[in-house]
């Protein structure tokens, strides 16, 4: 027997449509909003034609704070880097501001009794950059690359739990899973459920061209025009969009869009004040947000999601390969005060890296700065006179700051803290799992949360094989209580588990959790119709600019 999966309605929750899928198959259908097969020509390029209040034409200026791979399978930020990549790429689903699934490129879908398979109806009249239309012939090609372990996809963890995929029909392909995922459909959201066309995947094969998708294999309002590595990335409108505007006429409003990196938020501020940015992607930095709300014209937004700042310790090399040390280091800094200076007081304290707004939260000790507490723990650890580590930090946001307020407060005790600053992704590699020669010490760690499930939450963090695993924690108790809650679609049953797993994870102490900070964006008042998505990723398809 099926049961209708309400994923659809603007008011059921992520949660709820979830747990509808418990122990049963389910269907899913719902027309993608205002989307519809893009029957005729967007405005002409240069030209600002005005339809029912809403202005098209005009190229958006916006920032990035860091480089983004325009090869999705090869993502820095699971997160973060939609917001470049989701010029070129529209996904099988989307989830909104509240943790709603909602249909995309893919209509409806069907889950069967066992969690074995899904059957996916995809939409028609969909084409790539380079012509091609989106079939389930097209979706397969794409998907039998992704499966392959030689693609090497940064997401392939995330879907290896499909065997393979199957055409059904020209626009139905169906999904068959070694094992149940109950959190594929949201998994799809993400950059494993971009669908790129064959030729550009068979251009990428012989060539290494990293930039052939966002030119001719995506799908997206906006096609690659230039890239210029680290400075700015260009996209001009896909004048064959499949999504219709509210004048009738193919999305997007805009001519083209322009990414300009500026790891420095003073200097973005600046820019946007002086018009030269119509928005900036991420505000963290107090005095540059409380500039920003004070200036005539700018809107500083707060957005669905936050910030987990948390401390990675690295457990395979001294001196946090001994648990007295990590417990000390849980004890050695004052979260309240790290909330107030570098989260303005908007901060949530949390024992974990979950917020009290996911359905998977577990209530849990906040544990209080108490520098003598740190100083026994460390003398008990053989280390009476203090202690040398290294912080490794990215050098964009508030994360040197941060951290310049962990080092003053772990002075007291005991932790001689070296500060060690570095772009992000040179943090990344250096701290990857996969890197043998990872540093000793610490490093700071951002997390944008909530993820689209709990196991992609918590596999992001502490998955075995997961590239963000810095701490290099591999508990085997852990593990298989991870990879049960992925095969799990009842919430209750789900909870017990994270429950379990998160008495493990205060047991043994893998991180040190600082705070959820909140996630900002400043945007001129003449940017309009820019979209945020759960992860606080901007898209496009639907702004203009009201100038």
């Amino acid at each position: 027997m099926k049961k209708k999966l309400a994923v659809f309605m603007a008011s059921l929750m992520l949660a709820l449509s979830l747990t509808a899928c418990g122990g049963s198959s389910a269907e899913s259908s719902s027309q993608a909003g205002a989307a519809s097969q893009a029957s005729s020509a967007a405005s002409s390029e240069g030209t600002a034609e005005t339809t029912g209040g809403i202005k098209r034409g005009g190229v958006l200026v916006t920032s990035r704070v860091g480089v983004t791979p325009l090869n999705p399978i090869k993502y820095i930020a699971m997160q973060g880097d939609k917001i470049i990549e989701g010029l070129f790429f529209d996904s099988l689903v989307n989830i909104n501001e509240n943790m709603e699934v909602e249909p995309f490129l893919a209509e409806s879908w069907t889950i069967s009794d066992d969690g074995l398979t899904i059957d996916m109806k995809l939409k028609e009249g969909v084409h790539y950059f380079d012509g091609t239309e989106m079939t389930a012939e097209t979706v397969k090609y794409c998907w039998d690359w992704y499966l392959d372990p030689n693609t090497a996809a940064n997401f392939y963890t995330l879907i290896s739990d499909v065997t393979s995929v199957d055409v059904v029909d020209d626009y139905t392909i169906r999904f068959n899973f070694s094992q149940p995922n109950a959190g594929f459909i949201e998994t799809l959201s993400y950059q494993a459920g971009y669908v790129l066309s064959p030729a550009s995947i068979d251009k990428y094969k012989e060539t290494g061209d990293e930039e052939v998708f966002a030119r001719e294999g995506g799908t997206g309002a906006f096609i690659l025009t230039e890239n210029v590595d680290g400075v700015s990335v260009t996209a001009e409108k896909n004048p064959n969009y499949h999504v219709m505007g509210e004048d009738g006429q193919p999305l997007p409003y805009l001519d083209g869009v322009r990414v300009n990196i500026i790891g420095d938020e003073a200097v973005a501020a600046s820019n946007l004040m002086s018009g030269d940015l119509d928005m900036i992607d991420v505000v963290t930095q107090p005095a540059v947000v409380t500039q920003l709300q004070a200036a005539e014209g700018i809107d500083v937004r707060i957005n669905a999601p936050r910030e987990i700042f948390f401390l990675y310790m690295n457990m395979e090399q001294e001196p946090f390969d001994d648990p007295l040390v990590r417990q000390a280091m849980c004890y050695a800094v004052n979260r309240e005060e790290l909330n107030q200076v570098v989260s303005m007081g908007e901060g949530i304290q949390t024992p974990w890296v979950t917020l009290p707004t996911q359905w998977y939260y577990t209530d849990g000790e906040i544990i209080e700065y108490n520098p003598e507490k740190a100083k026994e723990l460390l003398a008990e650890a053989g280390y009476p006179d203090g202690v040398d580590v290294e912080l490794h930090y990215g050098t964009f946001g508030v994360l040197q700051q941060e951290c310049e307020l962990v080092q003053a407060q772990a002075a007291e005790a005991g932790f001689n803290i070296s500060l060690v600053g570095m772009d992000g992704a040179t943090l990344k590699s250096t701290w990857a799992l996969q890197n043998p020669d990872a540093p000793a010490g610490m490093r700071i760690q951002n997390n944008i949360v909530p993820k689209s499930d709990p196991y992609t939450q918590m596999e992001y963090v502490f998955g075995e094989n997961a590239i963000q695993n810095c701490s290099r924690w591999i508990d085997p108790e852990y593990q298989e209580l991870l990879l049960q809650v992925k095969q799990t679609f009842d919430h209750d049953e789900a909870q017990v588990l994270l429950d379990r797993m998160q008495e493990i994870g205060l047991e043994q102490m893998p991180i040190v959790v600082l705070q959820a900070g909140p996630r900002r964006s400043a945007l001129a008042d003449h940017t309009m119709g820019v979209y945020f998505d759960c992860d606080a990723s901007m898209n496009f398809r639907a702004a203009w600019l009201n100038k």
